[in-house]
């Protein structure tokens, strides 16, 4: 009988091993994160999402699909927008917070917006949306018209 339960223990122990052997690749290099995004003030209706794949270690993938959001140029804010930008931050840096930008595109079939690409941060803790000038920016132009947000206190 002892026999049979030390079995039984090996056999329980090596499942729990199993387990936690395939548990910590999911956290190293294939993480995915959905984060869904809420209307604010300029665009209270709107929603999206923004999925998030960790491709390797300070290296994203991002996909973000939004609905409901007019287009920039109709926006009453100085100076025009002309582009709708989705920002990755990352708001646990220790010395500053570091952003990266993925441009989105309108969809003339579905009238929604939506863009993918890669950025390089040590980990991405909120996804905004904001109305912008330009697609080449490290920044948003300020004032700030964020249109969704992950965190409604984001950006």
């Amino acid at each position: 009988m002892f026999h049979r339960s030390g079995v039984g223990t090996f056999l329980a122990g090596c499942l729990a091993v199993g387990l936690i052997a395939t548990t910590a690749p999911a956290s190293a290099a294939s993480m995915t994160e959905t984060f869904a995004l809420h209307g604010a003030k300029y665009a209270m209706h709107a929603m999206g999402s923004a999925k998030v794949v960790m491709v390797s270690k300070g290296h994203f993938h991002i996909t973000v699909t939004a609905e409901g959001l007019p287009k920039p140029s109709a926006l009453a804010v100085t100076p025009a927008r002309k582009v709708y930008l989705a920002w990755a931050v990352d708001a646990k840096g220790k010395t500053m917070m570091g952003m990266g930008v993925v441009r989105l595109s309108r969809d003339a079939a579905t009238g929604n917006y939506t863009g993918s690409g890669d950025v390089m941060l040590q980990t991405v803790t909120e996804v905004s949306i904001t109305a912008d000038q330009t697609p080449m920016q490290h920044t948003p132009t300020m004032p700030e018209v964020v249109v969704l947000a992950s965190h409604m206190g984001a950006m």
